[in-house]
């Protein structure tokens, strides 16, 4: 995948951006960083508590008892990890040696204790002018580094258990690059599907330099369930799938760009029901071009369409209230 992305982001409400899906019209700014693989290392680095519940609620995910404690201890962690600024990035070329372990040159390097810094290898996160690190491989590395932090010395295990831990990432996850052969140029939109009734997912444009949260554009779309006073709404929540592009005779880089995609809308009430909603959306994004694409705008084209209700969703509850 080229390091042009536009990263829109579905999270299992993962991405903690932007929780009260509040915002203008133009989206939230998230956070300033480096290139497009640095931003996919800062927001999986964010996401990984979340991620890492969604891999210990599933039975085939790290069932090795051990792997299990790991888990819990880089969750436990995380936000220490991130207090203390662990990511940091270097280079093989400019730093001969630093990153060879048993004669090879590494992706990433670290330390035996929370808090070590995590030096990325730049001429491995990039090649031939391509990005070679994408959201899932952000997880799979970062379980890998951040196991060492907690007395883990054995790679290999670390390796599959981050491979474990990606994968149930990825069923979540939409990615969609914007024009990937334009290298470094360019940007990437990432989407999260929870399948959550009770927090939102989020999609988010990452470009070189900054990402921004698009979820706020959704938040109409909560009032959405059905109004009843015998059963009144518990919790309401939007999820992200199937992001594209609309590409059309481009006569210019900079200019209006257009994202479309679905959105769920997970309705569950106190008492009898839940169910899902099922939309279809347009979203322009508008787009300078200086070397780089730089983002300038965002606004949905109409109103997201409504197609239909998923009724084989619906619980009827005979136990009494559902659980919050």
């Amino acid at each position: 995948m080229k390091s042009i992305i536009i990263f829109l982001i579905l999270t299992m409400c993962f991405f903690p951006v932007n929780s009260s899906l509040a915002g203008n019209d133009n989206g939230d700014e998230v956070r300033n960083g480096g290139g497009l693989a640095e931003q996919y290392l800062v927001h999986a680095l964010s996401s990984l508590p979340k991620i890492i519940d969604r891999c210990l609620i599933q039975a085939a995910c790290a069932q090795n008892p051990q792997d299990r404690v790991i888990l819990k201890q880089i969750k436990a962690t995380v936000a220490q990890e991130i207090e203390q600024d662990v990511l940091k990035f270097s280079s093989e070329r400019e730093r001969p040696g630093f990153f060879i372990i048993d004669g090879y040159s590494r992706l990433a390097v670290t330390g035996n204790t929370v808090g070590s810094p995590i030096y990325y290898n730049l001429d491995l996160l990039y090649a031939k002018n391509e990005i070679r690190m994408n959201f899932g491989q952000a997880i799979q590395s970062l379980v890998h580094e951040l196991g060492h932090h907690h007395g883990s010395t054995d790679h290999a295990a670390l390796e599959l258990l981050g491979a474990e831990v990606r994968r149930e990432a990825e069923r979540m996850v939409s990615e969609a690059p914007f024009f990937p052969h334009l290298s470094k140029l360019g940007f990437s939109v990432l989407g999260t599907e929870a399948k959550s009734f009770d927090s939102s997912g989020s999609l988010l444009l990452i470009f070189k330099d900054n990402a921004f949260d698009m979820t706020p554009h959704f938040t109409k779309i909560l009032s959405n369930c059905d109004q009843s006073a015998i059963d009144p709404l518990a919790s309401s929540a939007v999820q992200f799938f199937n992001l594209h592009w609309k590409y059309g005779k481009e006569t210019s880089l900079a200019g209006e760009k257009i994202l479309e995609g679905n959105v769920f809308l997970y309705c569950r009430h106190r008492y009898l029901k839940q169910y899902r909603k099922f939309y279809e959306f347009a979203l322009k994004v508008k787009v300078d071009f200086k070397e780089r694409f730089i983002f300038s705008s965002s606004q949905l084209v109409e109103a997201p369409k409504y197609l239909f209700t998923n009724r084989s969703d619906i619980v009827i509850n005979d136990g009494g209230a559902i659980p919050n």
